[in-house]
């Protein structure tokens, strides 16, 4: 007989998140960048769903490269919800704080162009008027396209939804550790 483990409370809160992220940055997407309602929604939806498996790629990609204290750490966490007790030093944490900012901004710039992805390829007014252009052209024009506000509004949404998941994960924390 084998053993499964399914990591159900990594699980919930993967769904509590991308039902936190999707909601507030839709709202700021439609406060700032003047799409309609169902666009928004649209949008984040797709962005966060696409952001989200990026990010499970790479910490599991990650994950492979981490000396076995800090695997034991991490995969505690995601399987059982809990951190294992591992002695924790300075250069540890640097690492680990270092490493979460380096997904945030990956985050955002994930997001920021693929926003822009998604309205080329999904807009039909956009397609109408650049259908003479290949399609590999016309991303390869978003890829290096910047838009200022946009990548404001992105890092803004981001920031905010990162922060309210932060803030859940923080009182989680303090009750069961308290």
């Amino acid at each position: 007989m084998s053993f499964v483990l399914i990591p159900t409370p990594i699980i919930v809160f993967q769904l509590l998140a991308l039902l936190i992220s999707t909601t507030m940055e839709a709202w700021i997407f439609f406060r700032k960048l003047h799409f309609s309602r169902q666009v928004c929604i649209q949008y984040a939806m797709t962005i966060n769903l696409v952001s989200t498996t990026f990010i499970w790629l790479f910490g599991l990609t990650l994950q492979a490269l981490l000396p076995p204290t800090a695997k034991l750490y991490v995969m505690s966490y995601v399987l059982l919800g809990e951190f294992y007790k591992v002695e924790q030093n300075w250069a540890n944490t640097i690492v680990f704080l270092v490493i979460l900012s380096l997904i945030f901004w990956l985050v955002c710039l994930v997001e920021f162009k693929g926003i822009d992805i998604l309205q080329l390829l999904l807009d039909p007014e956009l397609n109408d008027q650049q259908n003479k252009i290949g399609i590999w052209q016309r991303i390869y024009t978003v890829m290096i396209d910047i838009d200022s506000e946009r990548l404001a509004t992105i890092f803004i949404a981001n920031a905010f939804s990162n922060s309210t998941i932060l803030l859940i994960v923080l009182v989680g924390l303090v009750q069961r550790y308290d």
